[in-house]
């Protein structure tokens, strides 16, 4: 990635003359004193906190990290990571010194990385970001960029407090064109879909009722399992032999990758999972082995129990729009539907599949639960996140209180 390099000045409208020029390995401890600098120390993504992933990255192809320096000072940066087989981009980390704010730096740098990587090069059909809801300012810049919003995610991380973030996604034409249609839903999830197809052109969906089954978790028939971590190696090793040998399920999750197992007591079911001790998130990669899931509802169940006694406090799951009896199964176990995310995932031409077709772009429905209480004192949500909020908040007055009165 680093073959297309960024260098040129840009003034302040102070005055200031500032560079913007791509991160290299040489500068990372100044990085890491910059975030430590805005952030009092509390920035939880890995990437940041350890420098010797952090040299990994800005070494790596997969990134394409900018950055502002002033005077042989760093005072801003952003980062996209970056996935070319799937035409995909995530930009964040995006954090300018408090002295330099105001003068639209932070803009400058999305939008040049993705006129980059979007427009003039070709290398993605979609960027996406997470906003920060505790100011209205990180969600009026990216929806001035022209970011449309997707969804939002209650206390998905905790620094100082719970801080609940907006997800929106900036979409080529290509993207949209490639989607498979039409979506088949369950009646609770169409409101989440017309939330946002009133800024994308979505089409209809297909609504098919699947009735809720009683879901009773019984604690001697769950799924045994065992707990494997501080092994990330073997962890990533052992699911990318899986995946080669068509063995994983449900292993679409960008920007991942597995450092926390789940193996059941006989072995035949592999849960694979993204672990963040800095502030217990965790993610639901993929799932292999031998034994068939006849319920999500009460293999998630099981997941969900184990997880939650290991300490994580928020856990989410990426589910393809298409199947219904696998979101009523999802919706059942109380995961709650966050975000819909069109056209995220491109079917290869290995995908055997035989729904799919090489080439189609299809949507998924970002599902999470929480294992603590809500706490929205400190947010400012804007527009449409509102509106996700409310839905949010009526499917968890559904979930956890309607059905047990």
């Amino acid at each position: 990635m680093y073959t297309q390099q960024t260098h040129f000045n840009t003034t302040t409208g102070d005055g200031r003359t500032v560079l913007v020029r791509n991160a290299t390995i040489d500068d990372a401890t100044a990085l890491k004193s910059l975030y430590i600098e805005v952030y009092g120390g509390h920035y939880t993504l890995e990437v940041i906190n350890n420098l010797s992933i952090m040299r990994q990255a800005l070494s790596s192809h997969d990134y394409y990290w900018l950055v502002l320096e002033y005077r042989e000072q760093l005072v801003g940066s952003v980062i996209f990571l970056v996935n070319r087989r799937q035409k995909l981009a995530k930009v964040f980390a995006a954090i300018v010194r408090e002295d330099f704010r105001g003068h639209n730096l932070t803009t400058l740098l999305i939008e040049h990385g993705i006129e980059l990587l979007m427009r003039r090069k070709h290398w993605v059909e979609i960027v996406y970001a997470t906003t920060r809801t505790v100011s209205p300012a990180p969600q009026r810049l990216v929806e001035h960029i022209g970011f449309k919003k997707l969804g939002i995610f209650p206390n998905v991380r905790k620094v100082l407090g719970y801080e609940t973030h907006g997800l929106a996604g900036l979409f080529s034409e290509a993207a949209l064109a490639a989607r498979k249609q039409p979506v088949v839903l369950i009646p609770e999830l169409l409101p989440l879909f017309e939330i946002v197809s009133t800024d994308l052109p979505l089409g209809k969906a297909v609504i098919e009722e699947v009735k809720p089954t009683p879901n009773i978790y019984h604690s001697d028939s769950a799924y045994d399992f065992e707990i494997i971590r501080g092994a990330p190696r073997f962890i990533q090793q052992r699911f990318s032999e899986l995946k080669k040998r068509g063995r994983i399920t449900m292993h679409f999750f960008p920007f991942h990758t597995p450092n926390l197992l789940l193996v059941t007591s006989d072995l035949s079911t592999e849960i694979y999972c993204h672990y963040s001790e800095a502030d217990r998130h965790c993610v639901i990669i993929g799932y292999g082995g031998n034994r068939k899931i006849d319920n999500y509802t009460h293999f998630l169940d099981s997941i969900s129990f184990t997880l939650e006694d290991l300490g994580i406090r928020y856990l989410e799951l990426l589910v393809g729009a298409y199947n219904p009896k696998t979101l009523r199964e999802v919706l059942n176990a109380r995961f709650l539907p966050s975000a819909y995310f069109p056209a995220m995932r491109i079917i290869s031409r290995g995908d055997k599949n035989p729904f799919y077709h090489p080439g189609e772009r299809l949507d998924y429905i970002v599902f999470s639960k929480s294992f603590e209480v809500l706490d929205f004192h400190n947010i400012k949500p804007e527009g449409k996140n509102i509106d996700y909020l409310r839905y949010y908040f009526s499917m968890w007055k559904e979930m956890y209180i309607a059905r047990n009165i």
